[in-house]
């Protein structure tokens, strides 16, 4: 009976850690199954992406196009100057699409305007920017959209418009879309706007002030408090009939910075839940809980010998250790001693040697991805055997290829000496032998 009462207690216990794992950091580590038909997670740092689904298929983007229309802006002109809107920017406009109430002959500032194009998503503002870029035509501005969406590699994308309003020739890709995000992240004003969760624009010849609140529910409670995300800090949302919902996001742990893009996500029908947001979440928690910047190889910290060192005092063999650690991104789960140390040892080392001499080198390896290569230096000093050094020196040049050739060289004329010594001695005997018998004639 006390064996079963135990029994069934420890299968209690395995179904209760069945139920309740013991931490999220401990689970395994697949990736979550999102809505979006096409999404990409990439660390920024380091490029490295950690998820993709169908991120190299064709999308509509939305509104993510406005990120492209705020890059050209910025590399173009100054975030104060004074831009009239003209009557030209607001034909062909859906009267449901976003807007920020910009009318006819309205002077804003190009850091306004901005703001109306990425907190509130305002259609109007792509293309009263445009026309200011591009005195007037917003043909010419989509031109250059397209030469720098070419300039950057975004190989999948075409714009035929600065806003994102459906077209069926308007296209990106997850990629692509990560690519100008990363882009969009060197201009600190563009990374500021997109972080902003309400803007009051100052009053203007045409408006009253007014308060733009961000489309992006990551990083704002003003619409829907339920899809706050603590680690997000900013971008873009995006979402028409033929798009589905787009969101280009960024979110950093204080460890590691991530970009997140989701692309034809939805909203749930059963639960209301806009997808997008959910998507982006999921696939944030996952990457902070599953990768980070870890490690791997500490300085100081001896691990080989190096042996066969000539002309040791006391011994042939320094200890070696990494010049520098090795801190990489890299997943969670991965057990440091299933990593590889691949050391390569320099030839011919003699002493002396000092501490903090190069010897060689060691990368570490994960299932064939290279995650560093630092020096490896000695960890001590060896003394030189200054005898066996210049006996070895002696020995080395009497050896050496110069001197075997000069040494035959001078046995050579030795030997073509004497040759010719015996023949000239022989030819003088000769002369001698003849002129003797002569005289006795």
């Amino acid at each position: 009976m006390k064996f079963k009462r135990i029994l069934s207690f420890f299968l209690i216990f395995v179904l209760l850690i069945g139920i309740f794992p013991v931490s999220r950091a401990n689970a395994a580590s697949e990736p979550p199954e999102i809505a979006a038909e096409s999404a990409i997670l990439i660390e920024c740092s380091t490029d490295l992406v950690l998820y993709e689904k169908e991120a190299d298929t064709l999308r509509y983007p939305a509104s993510l196009t406005k990120l492209m229309t705020a890059l050209i802006t910025v590399e173009s002109v100054s975030l104060d100057e004074i831009v009239t809107a003209n009557g030209s920017a607001f034909e062909g406009l859906s009267i449901y699409g976003s807007t920020a109430d910009i009318r006819h002959g309205e002077e804003m500032s190009v850091n306004d305007l901005l703001h109306c194009l990425l907190i509130s998503s305002a259609n109007e503002a792509a293309n009263v920017l445009a026309q200011y870029v591009c005195d007037g035509s917003i043909d010419a501005f989509v031109q250059k959209m397209n030469a720098r969406a070419k300039e950057l590699g975004m190989t999948g994308t075409h714009y035929t418009n600065t806003h994102g309003l459906h077209d069926d020739d308007h296209y990106t890709t997850a990629r692509d879309t990560a690519t100008l995000v990363a882009e969009v992240m060197k201009h600190p004003e563009l990374v500021e706007i997109c972080a902003t969760t309400a803007y009051t624009v100052p009053a203007t010849n045409k408006s009253a002030e007014r308060v733009l609140y961000s489309t992006n529910n990551l990083i704002s409670t003003y619409k829907d408090k339920h899809y706050y995300y603590e680690y997000a800090t900013g971008m873009k949302t995006g979402t028409t009939d033929a798009a589905g919902r787009c969101l280009a996001a960024t979110a950093d742990n204080g460890n590691i910075q991530l970009i997140c893009i989701v692309l034809k996500s939805k909203l749930d029908e059963e639960t209301k839940k806009q997808m997008n947001f959910v998507d982006a979440t999921e696939l944030f928690e996952w990457g902070f809980n599953n990768y980070g910047y870890r490690t791997i190889l500490e300085t100081g910290e001896p691990i080989d010998e190096l042996h066969d060192i000539r002309f040791g005092k006391d011994r042939d063999y320094v200890l070696v250790a990494p010049k520098e650690k090795i801190v990489t991104l890299i997943d969670k789960t991965i057990n440091f001693d299933d990593m590889t140390r691949t050391i390569v040892k320099n030839e011919g080392v003699e002493a002396p040697i000092e501490v903090g001499q190069v010897l060689g080198t060691v990368t570490v390896s994960y299932e064939g991805t290279d995650y560093g290569t630092v020096d490896l230096v000695a960890t001590s000093t060896l003394e030189c055997n200054k005898f066996a050094k210049t006996m070895s020196r002696i020995w080395h040049i009497l050896t050496s290829k110069v001197m075997l050739i000069s040494i035959a060289a001078f046995i050579g004329l030795i030997g073509i000496y004497i040759i010719f010594m015996i023949g000239y001695n022989a030819r003088k005997r000769n002369r001698s032998y003849r002129g003797n018998g002569r005289g006795r004639r």
